[in-house]
Formats: structure tokens, C-alpha cells, sequence
């Protein structure tokens, strides 16, 4: 697996912070683990911004559980109907 394959991946709304480019590497490496429901240990040096790559996944992840809810409810509704 390779996180390049996410590189396209958009930094969530609400990050209102511009990572540096291996803090987005890590960003992509998290968020492949995350599209594979997977774990992993994030564990740079101390001060590269692991809070800050920690903070836009789960931006990431609670934006697309909200997406998810969003269209799920959709969906009933329109079943109602």
C-alpha cells in the first residue's frame, strides 16, 4: 500500500492550517489506514506537527461519518415517500 495513491486527497474544511509536505505525507499514510481499516503508530520526532496530522483524519473521518448519516437518512426519506 502506498499513500501516494491519496495524494489527491482534499485537506478537510476546517483545517485552518497549511501542513508542510510531509506532514500531508502523513496525512495520506493515516488516511490510507483509515480507508483500509487499518492502524498504525504515527511517531516522528517530536515538534513536526503529529497533533495537526492527528487532527485533520479525524476531521476527515467525522466529515465522512456525517456525509455517510447524511445520505443514509436521505435515502429513507425518500423510501417514506
Amino acid at each position: 500500500m502506498k499513500s501516494s495513491n491519496y495524494t489527491s486527497e482534499a485537506i478537510p474544511q476546517g483545517i485552518n492550517a497549511e501542513l508542510r509536505p510531509y506532514q500531508k505525507e502523513g496525512y495520506y499514510w493515516m488516511y490510507l489506514l483509515y480507508q483500509s481499516n487499518l492502524g498504525g503508530c504515527l511517531a516522528d520526532d517530536m515538534g513536526l506537527g503529529k497533533t495537526l496530522q492527528t487532527l485533520t483524519i479525524l476531521t476527515k473521518a467525522r466529515m465522512k461519518r456525517l456525509n455517510r448519516a447524511f445520505h443514509n437518512q436521505s435515502s429513507q426519506k425518500l423510501k417514506i415517500n
